[in-house]
Order: C-alpha cells, then sequence, then structure tokens
C-alpha cells in the first residue's frame, strides 16, 4: 500500500524553497511470491507461477552476471 504525503522544501538556497512537493511513504514490502501472486490477481492471462518464475529467472540471471543489487523501474529493488 502506498501514502502520499506532502513535504515542504526548507533549503533556503533552492529556488523551490517554500514550496510543498508529494513524497511515498511506503507500508507493505512483499517478496516474489507474493508479488506474483498480487499481479496475478489483476487481469493478467498468466498463471501465478508463471509469473513468479519469470519473476525468479530475472532476478537469478541478473544477480549472476552482474552480482549487484538490481532496481527495476516501477518495480522496485531486488537483493539475492
Amino acid at each position: 500500500m502506498i501514502e502520499l504525503y506532502l513535504t515542504r522544501n526548507n533549503n533556503e538556497t533552492s529556488e523551490a524553497y517554500g514550496k510543498y512537493y508529494p513524497r511515498v511513504s511506503y507500508k507493505q514490502t512483499l517478496n516474489i511470491h507474493n508479488m506474483a501472486k498480487h499481479m496475478a490477481e489483476h487481469n493478467t492471462p498468466f498463471s501465478e507461477g508463471t509469473i513468479e518464475g519469470i519473476m525468479r529467472d530475472f532476478v537469478t540471471t541478473t544477480f549472476l552476471v552482474y552480482h549487484k543489487n538490481i532496481f527495476q523501474k516501477k518495480l522496485g529493488y531486488y537483493e539475492y
């Protein structure tokens, strides 16, 4: 679940000083299994198992090749 809140820019040297900006507050972290289950419930032709397998292959092969934590835009950070 994601909640938004407003925060004020208090940097006096910034052109944006005093302006308010939305920030995200994350309330939950999902592992691959729970993420696959969630995705399967939202109008996809793929089963939970297929989604989980693809995600596991992505994470495993990416870590084996690069030996790094991965940031996937719109999905978040992965570490193995």
